[in-house]
């Protein structure tokens, strides 16, 4: 969440989730990237002090070195692809999507992904039935990413439906998000703000 109110990043855990608060900046997406690498730090700073390299969470090359990003979308941006690479290393190509795409170009597409050991998965620009498939496969191939991010989606009222009425997997997917009270409809489980 950004929050105009936080000065710094500020990441926390409960319950084996790591939630935070971002200070508010010009790019909500560089912000977003910057708050993975720094949990995936936190993790492997703390895993390294109490866990023999077998034991960590993300393996004995820690966190960090693990992170692998890929986009589907139905517009690549090109454009971000520097600040992409200044965060995770090397990128995997766009994975161009319509509105026509089946059920079987998104699975040999996830596969190929998967088979790449992408962590950090972007979805740029897609409806919520596809997103809705895409966590369908990802279930079934039981491939499991860090995280999951769908730009300026969240707070959309079709998404909000969606996760409402029972896509318990649309409530973990990240987005940068402004933290306003029109944009909040309940309080918080954690929280409870």
């Amino acid at each position: 969440t950004n929050s105009a109110g936080a000065s710094q990043d500020i990441i926390y855990e409960h319950n084996d989730y790591l939630f935070g608060f971002l200070p508010g900046v010009e790019s909500k997406k560089q912000d977003l990237y910057s708050f993975i690498v720094k949990a995936a730090t936190e993790v492997d700073n703390a895993s390294h002090s109490t866990s023999s390299p077998e034991d960590r969470p993300c393996g004995s090359m820690g966190c960090n070195s693990t992170l692998h990003f890929a986009e589907i979308g139905s517009a690549c941006r090109d454009n971000l692809d520097k600040v992409r690479k200044r965060y995770f290393g090397e990128i995997q190509p766009c994975g161009v999507v319509s509105a026509n795409t089946t059920y079987d170009e998104f699975h040999l597409m996830l596969r190929k992904l998967k088979s790449s050991n992408v962590t950090i998965l972007e979805l740029s620009l897609l409806s919520v039935s596809q997103m809705r498939t895409i966590t369908e496969i990802m279930e079934e191939l039981q491939f499991n990413v860090y995280a999951l991010i769908c730009p300026a989606r969240v707070l959309k009222s079709d998404f909000a439906a969606a996760v409402e009425f029972g896509w318990w997997q649309g409530s973990y997917i990240l987005d940068s998000t402004p933290w306003l009270p029109d944009s909040i409809r309940a309080p918080g489980n954690f929280s409870n703000m």
